[in-house]
């Protein structure tokens, strides 16, 4: 779409990338056939809006002790999953009743 404005009134740019051959053949399975360009368009745009909402958050004052990391989302995830096991867990236990 080099120099083509697609169906959301957006302007593309081709550019030229190298993926090593697993990412390549990863993204020709994840994006549907012929659609390699807007689904990498779309985790980059993913990308950004966590950083602009990083960049929003620590504009509210969420910066330093606050401040959203990667090793604090992950000990959050880390968290909520270990919290949803155990949900799983009780309800697969029968009732002793």
């Amino acid at each position: 779409m080099n120099g083509e404005t697609d169906k959301q009134g957006r302007d593309w740019k081709r550019k030229t990338f190298s993926l090593p051959t697993s990412l390549a053949e990863w993204v020709d399975r994840q994006a549907a056939r012929g659609e390699a360009s807007a689904y990498i368009a779309g985790l980059i745009e993913a990308d950004r809006q966590r950083e602009l909402a990083r960049a929003e958050l620590r504009e509210f004052g969420y910066s330093g002790d606050m401040e959203i990391t990667d090793e604090g989302r992950a000990a959050a995830r880390a968290l909520l999953d270990r919290q949803a096991a155990s949900r799983a867990a009780r309800r697969r236990k029968p009732d002793a009743a």
